[in-house]
Parts: C-alpha cells; structure tokens; sequence
C-alpha cells in the first residue's frame, strides 16, 4: 500500500465533493476545532495559518470579495469547510 498515492486520492476526492453544490459532506471548520479544543491559540500549521489570513480578509473586505489562490489541493479544501471561495492558478 503506497500511502502518499492513496493521500493524494483522498484529498483530489475531498477536493471534487467540496467543488460541488449542496455537497454532503462537511468539515471541521478552525473555529470549530478551537472550541472543541478549548484553547484558541491550537498548533497550527503552515496551512491554518494562510487560512487564519485568508478568513480574517474575508471578514474584512466580505467573502464575495476574497478567494483563496492556491494549486494545494488540501489547503483549498480547508479553505472550502472554512466556507471561502477557493480557485487553482492551473484554472485561471
């Protein structure tokens, strides 16, 4: 079993399923995982953290106004159960 090939299946299918209206499927959003946690300042990763950034231009300048631009297609799902407008730079 080679776990990277079966990763990267996982994350193009999580990819697609979040890309289509009314998915069924939900994620755990940061805020949610903080209050599950209990503590707000969680370990993040490099990803939580252009994410944070991405959720708070959100809130700023509006959701309509922001997209997160990235080829990560597991930062792009994060970004999609954290409800913002995600693109690839391939699909530009």
């Amino acid at each position: 079993l080679d776990v990277g090939a079966a990763a990267r299946a996982a994350v193009r299918f999580l990819h697609k399923a979040f890309q289509t209206p009314f998915s069924p499927f939900h994620g755990q959003t940061l805020q949610e995982a903080s209050q599950i946690e209990g503590d707000p300042s969680l370990i993040l990763n490099n990803d939580d953290r252009i994410l944070q950034c991405c959720l708070q231009v959100a809130r700023k300048y509006g959701a309509d106004r922001s997209i997160l631009l990235s080829n990560d297609k597991s930062l792009c799902v994060k970004g999609m159960m954290n409800h913002l407008l995600t693109a690839a730079w391939e699909s530009l």
